[in-house]
């Protein structure tokens, strides 16, 4: 019995193994993908423009003003 237990033990380390070893290519080889993606975009003609227009949802002129009397306070309730 211990030595099925073993057994089966040592299939789920070699299986872990294998798929670490598949997640380790793979990772290697979407980091060479990037690195090679990075460089052709550094020989685009439109890498160094940069944008400083800066995107807002509204424009803060256009908002509503909120007013708001002077000398007045909220009353406080005893």
């Amino acid at each position: 019995m211990e030595e099925s237990l073993l057994q089966e033990q040592l299939e789920r380390v070699r299986a872990l193994s294998e798929r670490m070893s598949r997640a380790q290519s793979s990772v290697a080889e979407l980091s060479e993908k990037l690195s090679r993606e990075r460089d052709l975009m550094r020989q685009h003609p439109l890498h160094e423009i940069r944008d400083f227009r800066i995107e807002q949802p509204y424009d803060p002129l256009d908002a509503p003003r909120r007013y708001s009397p002077r000398g007045r306070s909220p009353r406080r309730r005893p």
